[in-house]
């Protein structure tokens, strides 16, 4: 509900905000993980910069480009592919490397969630900005 009148908010104030930057994933077992948006030469993409013991336990590292291919659908939705990657636990080894499809949304100024179009890349994720950055486009 709450990210819903968040979301409301956004529409109805016309303020659209502001993807560059520095995001945190919060409220799983890969929370504190960072993703720095940046323009790249084809265009927007998000590389970790910052990564728990978890998920580097499972095959994730500092330069990988979590997220690319970023387009802007409405004022506060993107589409993007998303890298996820499938580990072994039992052989303790990396297995496949991927992007698919997914959703980003914004319920609120230095708040989104990452919406996968698959299930097999996951479910949703929510992340927080952390750098002190311009936020919003007026």
């Amino acid at each position: 509900m709450r990210d819903t009148v968040r979301y409301f908010a956004y529409l109805v104030l016309g303020r659209a905000p502001e993807l560059e930057g520095v995001w945190q994933r919060v409220g799983d077992n890969f929370a504190d993980c960072r993703i720095a948006v940046e323009r790249a030469e084809q265009g927007l993409q998000g590389r970790i910069t910052h990564i728990p013991a978890s998920m580097r336990k499972l095959g994730w590292k500092v330069g990988d480009v979590k997220w690319t291919q970023i387009a802007r659908r409405k004022r506060t939705v993107y589409s993007l592919q998303d890298m996820y990657k499938q580990y072994d636990m039992h052989r303790q080894e990396l297995t496949a490397i991927a992007y698919g499809s997914s959703w980003l949304r914004f319920v609120a100024d230095h708040e989104l969630i990452v919406v996968p179009q698959s299930a097999a890349q996951g479910s949703r994720t929510r992340w927080k900005r952390t750098d002190t950055g311009k936020t919003i486009k007026r």
